[in-house]
C-alpha cells in the first residue's frame, strides 16, 4: 500500500509539474532561463544606446513613475545626455501590476516625446516611434535607433525582445 500512495504521490507530483512549467511558458514567461539584462544589452550591442546608464530603484520610481511595489524585477539603460531619446527598459510586473507598469512607461514615453518637440527633431521622431512592448507580466520601453533607419531599428528591438518568449 506504502509503494503504490508512493508511486500515485510521484506521478501526481509530475503531472502537476509539467502543467506548471507548460502555463509559465504559454502565459508569456521568458524562455531557457534569459534574463531582462541580456534582453537590455543585446539590443544595445545590435542597435545602440547612446552614453547608456543604468537604471537604478530609485530613477525607476522618480522618472520613470513605476512603483518599487509594482515591480518583481527589471534591467534598463538609458542615455545620460540631452540630445538623446535613447530608452531601453525592461520589467516584470507583479501578478496583477503589468497594466499599472505598462500606463507609466506610456507616460515616461510621452514625456521623452515632449522634451524632445521644440528640441531636436530627429529625437522627436524616434520618441513618437518608441514601443511599449507588453507580454504576459513583462512590459518593455524601447526607444532606440539612428535617425535615417529608425523603422528598421524599432523593428529589429521588437524582434529581439520577441525572441526571448515562447
Amino acid at each position: 500500500m506504502f509503494k503504490k500512495c508512493t508511486a500515485l504521490a510521484l506521478m501526481l507530483f509530475m503531472l502537476l509539474t509539467g502543467c506548471s512549467a507548460g502555463n509559465a511558458s504559454g502565459s508569456g514567461g521568458l524562455k531557457d532561463s534569459a534574463t531582462l539584462q541580456e534582453i537590455v544589452d543585446k539590443i544595445d550591442t545590435e542597435i545602440g544606446i547612446q552614453m547608456p546608464s543604468e537604471l537604478d530603484e530609485q530613477t525607476l520610481q522618480d522618472l520613470f513613475g513605476v512603483k518599487k511595489e509594482d515591480v518583481e524585477e527589471f534591467y534598463g539603460k538609458f542615455a545620460m545626455v540631452m540630445n538623446s531619446s535613447d530608452n531601453v527598459i525592461a520589467i516584470k510586473a507583479k501578478d496583477g501590476k503589468a497594466e499599472d507598469v505598462k500606463a507609466a512607461l506610456e507616460k515616461r514615453k510621452e514625456d521623452v516625446i515632449q522634451s524632445f518637440e521644440q528640441y531636436l527633431p530627429d529625437q522627436y521622431e524616434k520618441a513618437q516611434k518608441g514601443l511599449v512592448i507588453t507580454k504576459g507580466n513583462y512590459v518593455f520601453l524601447v526607444i532606440v535607433g539612428e535617425a535615417e533607419q529608425i523603422d528598421q531599428d524599432m523593428n529589429k528591438a521588437k524582434e529581439i525582445v520577441d525572441s526571448y518568449f515562447s
